[in-house]
């Protein structure tokens, strides 16, 4: 007995459903996990790596991968075993459930955190705060309270249905038809059927994040106008720069944040479903485009490294200290870089390494470290010899 016209459009969905998770799910694990855990080696310069800013960033950043790697794991095991992972027992099923909407909870508190960071740096000093609640305190806070609300809203909102579908991938909610007999049995999981557990999940996860995050920034940009009420620091003028620039990333990429957070949770919370497999051609395309909004997030955690390559120098260049060792193996050339690289113009204090064992054997005995010299700089025909007598 052959398929009805909808039943094959409702196939054909479903197969490009499966395709397009694999796809992405490949996709942002190759970009995605490196680049965020080079971002948050990138902040380990000297004058950024001890400050609360770059504690959430690195936090944030850690918490993308794992978020990303969630969804690869899910999604690329899927397609080896031939069904979701996520259909395989009852309890599986809700520890997606749980998963999915727990990592993006965290990530949305993080940026959160970040942007009250920020107000606090411009309004008030930060450091009797510091000492009293630091920075791992509130990474610890949000972990725990996002993980009691999400365990909460899933023990007690998640309903359980058992399914069976043939093994064409075609589901038929629990019902035979005559001439096929070969069935495929699974646990479908949703939040429901009350619209209280969805909108709650709604609400904490997206709403409420979001609304901090914006109001937030506009009261900073009230404050950025009204310079006088602003608190003056007094740090180095390199330390300003660099945190400047951090936080202009930040800025950009919360709003990046609100543009991908709110249509994937709307979206969920129309559809109230997170099975890639339903019975109508209606309910198929909104459930391919809570995939695409899905996406849209996972496309969002994995761009802090490359928003933050694109917008700063300094970015690019601490990427290229740390993966310049690695470059040096596969192109010897390279190796020139490895001295000069230490100093550059952009930083007025300078970040010339002197220590003579650091430098080539040929210049060890002749070279004189300035160390009484605190305002030292190396002239030009320092680097030049450097480079010369470093060449391949």
């Amino acid at each position: 007995m052959g398929l009805s016209p909808e039943e094959e459009e409702v196939q054909r969905l479903y197969g490009e459903g499966k395709t397009f998770l694999l796809v992405t799910s490949i996709v942002f694990a190759t970009f995605g996990i490196p680049g965020n855990i080079l971002a948050a080696l990138a902040v380990r310069h000297r004058k950024l790596r001890d400050t609360d800013l770059t504690m959430y960033w690195v936090s944030l950043c850690l918490f993308n991968t794992l978020s990303i790697a969630i969804y690869f794991l899910r999604h690329f095991t899927s397609s080896i075993v031939g069904k979701d992972v996520k259909d395989l027992t009852y309890y599986m099923c809700g520890i997606w459930i749980l998963l999915c909407h727990l990592s993006f909870s965290i990530v949305s508190w993080h940026h959160v955190a970040l942007v009250v960071n920020r107000t606090l740096y411009f309004t008030l000093e930060l450091k009797d705060l510091q000492r009293k609640w630091p920075p791992h305190y509130t990474v610890t806070a949000i972990c725990l309270f996002c993980g009691a609300y999400n365990v909460f809203i899933t023990n007690f909102g998640v309903t359980h249905t058992f399914s069976e579908r043939p093994d064409d991938g075609q589901q038929q909610n629990g019902q035979n038809r005559e001439g096929e007999v070969k069935y495929e049995h699974f646990v479908t999981c949703e939040l429901g059927p009350s619209k209280l557990w969805p909108f709650l999940i709604f609400f904490f996860n997206a709403v409420l994040p979001a609304v901090a995050v914006v109001v937030l920034n506009l009261y900073l940009m009230h404050l950025k106008s009204h310079p006088t009420s602003l608190v003056i620091k007094r740090n180095g003028p390199s330390s300003i720069s660099m945190r400047r620039k951090l936080m202009k990333i930040i800025v950009i990429y919360n709003f990046m944040f609100v543009v991908s957070i709110l249509p994937f949770y709307i979206v969920n919370f129309t559809v109230n479903r997170m099975l890639p497999a339903t019975s109508t051609v209606k309910e198929s395309k909104a459930l391919l485009a809570l995939h695409t909004s899905q996406a849209l997030i996972l496309a969002n955690q994995a761009a802090p490294l490359y928003l933050s390559c694109a917008y700063s120098h300094r970015f690019r260049r601490e990427c290229f200290q740390f993966l310049l060792p690695v470059l040096v193996k596969f192109n010897p050339e390279l190796e020139q870089y490895r001295m000069a690289a230490y100093y550059t113009k952009e930083d007025s204090e300078g970040s010339f390494i002197t220590k003579v064992s650091d430098f080539p054997h040929c210049l060890k005995q002749n070279y004189q470290t300035p160390v009484q010299d605190d305002n030292w700089k190396p002239t030009e025909n320092d680097l030049n010899l450097i480079r010369s007598s470093t060449s391949v």
